[in-house]
């Protein structure tokens, strides 16, 4: 089942856009599998969704290092390679999180994993600005299940101070202008009660020629 956990968890990483197919076929498989015993006498069985969220937890923290290991390349030398890294440490955040929002919605994630994850990507030090992959990433794990998260007033009010954060980092002068509209809309998106406005839902339509 490990095998097929990582495989499941790689593939839903590096394609996102099939994030949602790839969770239904997590949640079929947390039903189906049968548990098997652990290894050590007296441990409880291990389930699917066991090995699948510790798979997850792998690759987030995967993502980090990655991003630990960049910080650390300051040499004239190591500025191709260190692009190189950015680049692959957006696609793993970005898939990363497109994917743990596809498990809430599956009941696969739990609240407080989400909650977890806001707080690292949010980043602990409210002075410093996040890095332009995690905010991106807060954006779309908000987009995909900020609706959902708000269903309960508990989260509601977790939500605000989220939110308070978000609205800090949009005035941040240091913000590229992308990722400040990207801000805007999901706070835009919020205040409507999560219903996309006609402005941010013609942005991704096309008009058909006549």
């Amino acid at each position: 089942m490990q095998g097929v956990s990582s495989c499941i968890v790689g593939k839903a990483v590096l394609e996102p856009t099939f994030s949602p197919m790839f969770a239904l076929l997590c949640s079929h498989l947390c039903e189906k599998l049968p548990p098997f015993p652990c290894d050590e006498p007296g441990g409880k069985e291990i389930t699917f969704r066991h090995i699948l969220l510790n798979t997850c937890q792998e690759a987030f923290e995967g993502a980090e290092n990655l991003k630990a290991e960049i910080r650390r390349m300051t040499a004239p030398d190591q500025e191709m390679e260190r692009r190189d890294k950015e680049r692959m440490l957006k696609l793993r955040t970005v898939g990363n999180i497109r994917f743990f929002g596809e498990l809430f919605k599956q009941d696969i994630l739990t609240e407080t994993i989400v909650h977890d994850i806001v707080k690292v990507l949010l980043g602990p030090d409210l002075k410093t600005l996040p890095d332009e992959a995690d905010i991106e990433a807060i954006c779309h794990f908000f987009n995909a299940i900020g609706k959902q998260l708000d269903e309960r007033p508990e989260n509601r009010r977790i939500n605000d101070s989220y939110f308070i954060r978000l609205k800090e980092l949009a005035t941040h002068p240091q913000l590229p202008a992308r990722l400040k509209f990207m801000v805007l809309d999901v706070m835009d998106l919020r205040r409507n009660k999560w219903v996309p406005t006609c402005y941010s839902t013609m942005k991704n339509c096309t008009v058909p020629r006549p």
